[in-house]
């Protein structure tokens, strides 16, 4: 294999470049703002590693590897699955225990639109199918 080398141009490749920490501190915090699905910004100058630093954090995500192998779980457990049955069977969702769909709520896949129960993320649709 290859030396390592100091890489100019371009996002570096911990294997293959010598690289610093891309995180530099605030790894924790950018998974903090990500879980609370707040919205953050990278600004730096050229070649300062935003590129790297993005790179660094989606292999980080990736790596947890549990957000639809968890969230399956959740949508299979009988109280979820009644709430989420009623809404993709155009059903009104008043026969379904209001407990449940306010857990269904607090999980983040339901929510009320004008006054209408629906999927909170349509992707939900095709992970149900």
């Amino acid at each position: 294999m290859r030396k390592r080398f100091f890489n100019v141009a371009g996002p570096c490749v911990p294997k293959k470049h010598y690289i610093l920490d891309p995180f530099r501190g605030i790894g924790n915090e950018l998974m903090d703002l990500i879980d609370q699905e707040h919205y953050f910004v990278i600004h730096a100058a050229r070649q300062s590693g935003k590129t790297t630093l993005l790179q660094a954090l989606a292999d980080k995500i990736s790596a947890r590897g549990t957000h639809f192998d968890s969230l399956m779980e959740i949508m299979e457990e009988s109280r979820i699955r009644k709430v989420l049955d009623s809404i993709l069977g155009d059903k009104v969702a008043n026969w379904c225990n209001l407990d449940d769909f306010q857990y269904a709520t607090d999980m983040g896949l339901v929510r009320r639109v004008n006054g209408n129960a629906e999927l909170a993320n349509p992707i939900y649709t095709k992970l149900i199918a």
